[in-house]
């Protein structure tokens, strides 16, 4: 049988209150909850909270009290939500999935956090240019890994969740919505990747050491992106030429392919670090993504080889996000394709545009199904109103046919 759950900020949770939230999840007949313990910054619409209409997320927090002697050594330090001191939200959270026979598993969110990248710019990831991305934490870096590391150990020291899905485990991808995000160009999925790729002294120690002139290799990216912005060309939904000009560009370019390879090595090595980890605590690991950059087969971006990672976790689970469910279809049977090492989970947006309508979700759980996925899960419960949420039930029933 195909699992499924949805995806909960533990705000939600706390606002509507723990019984009816969770009543309300179980009734759609859902199999689990993922609930988020770390997460980034973000400004929210929340059409059901009794509480608000519009949400500026605290960012960059967790949302339990982590253990002050794990990161005595730690040189990143996590920061508690204010939420903490007024409610034990994973324990609540726990108990309540337990009654209603949900399965909790823990959401943490890893190297994208504003706060931490921020205040630690030297960890931050840097463009060619060696501009640094302050939303985000380069993994090449110990202090980088050993903090999410220890932030996911100490998590499942306190809480018994039997599950762990991490997401942006790596990089990110160029567009991210940060504030105020403008841009005087039309940028393709070749801008986009190359302004994306780190140069921060981690990812060049580690690219030198692999044989690569990095120093050149920045030069003619640097090139490139300053040649591109020049031009006059206006990228349309579907950037055809812009994808085919970045797959030239990765083929002629032996050492940009390197860098690229040894960027997801360090991913997947991180992963299965972590992934032993979470095993010790008797936990399962779940990786979601490539988040911030689309189609799927562009992970390499945020350093997620799907052949190599699947060999290293419990489960992978892609986002069939797409706008178009043709591509939608064609990225899941292309997923399911690369003969994954590990149980394969779907996740699928409810929001606009991903979803306009029933259809839109219900075809995308049949899609999943016939493809052979293990897991579909749903996102977001808080930022659904009421009608939406039936469209998971009408999903579920589908996949449970």
């Amino acid at each position: 049988m195909i699992e499924s759950s949805i995806y909960v900020y533990p705000w939600d949770l706390f606002d509507e209150g723990f019984e009816q939230s969770l009543d309300t999840i179980a009734d759609l007949g859902l199999s689990g909850v993922n609930v988020a313990a770390a997460y980034h910054s973000g400004k929210f619409i929340a059409p059901r909270s009794p509480r608000r209409r519009v949400h500026f997320l605290e960012g960059g927090v967790v949302y339990f009290r982590p253990s002050d002697a794990r990161f005595e050594n730690s040189r990143i330090k996590p920061t508690v939500s204010e939420l903490v001191a007024k409610s034990d939200l994973m324990g609540e959270t726990i108990a309540r999935c337990e009654q209603r026979s949900l399965n909790p598993v823990a959401w943490v969110v890893g190297t994208h956090n504003t706060r931490l990248a921020s205040s630690h710019v030297d960890l931050a990831g840097r463009n060619a240019y060696g501009d640094a991305y302050i939303n985000w934490l380069c993994p090449s870096h110990d202090d980088v890994r050993h903090f999410v590391r220890t932030l996911v150990d100490d998590l499942l020291a306190q809480y018994p969740f039997k599950g762990v899905v991490l997401e942006s485990p790596g990089y990110l991808g160029f567009y991210h919505d940060y504030h105020h995000e403008f841009f005087g160009m039309s940028l393709g999925p070749f801008e986009q990747s190359l302004l994306a790729i780190c140069f921060c002294p981690g990812c060049e120690r580690a690219g030198s050491q692999a044989g690569i002139d990095v120093a050149a290799l920045k030069n003619t990216v640097k090139n490139l992106i300053d040649q591109k912005l020049e031009e006059p060309v206006i990228h349309g939904k579907i950037p055809v030429n812009s994808l085919l000009e970045l797959l030239e560009f990765v083929l002629s370019q032996p050492d940009f392919a390197a860098y690229v390879r040894k960027r997801c090595e360090l991913v997947t090595n991180f992963v299965s670090e972590l992934s032993q980890s979470v095993h010790d605590r008797s936990a399962e690991l779940y990786t979601v993504g490539p988040i911030f950059v689309e189609p799927w087969t562009l992970g390499w971006v945020e350093g997620i080889d799907v052949r190599s990672l699947s060999k290293v976790v419990d489960r992978f689970d892609a986002p069939l996000y797409s706008e178009d469910p043709e591509r939608r279809m064609a990225e899941a049977y292309a997923i399911t394709g690369t003969k994954p090492a590990c149980r394969l989970g779907a996740v699928i947006n409810v929001l606009p545009p991903s979803s306009q309508a029933c259809d839109d979700v219900t075809s995308t759980a049949s899609v999943a199904k016939n493809a052979g996925f293990s897991n579909v899960d749903f996102y977001n419960y808080g930022h659904l109103p009421r009608h939406r949420l039936d469209w998971i039930k009408e999903a579920v029933r589908i996949l449970r046919s």
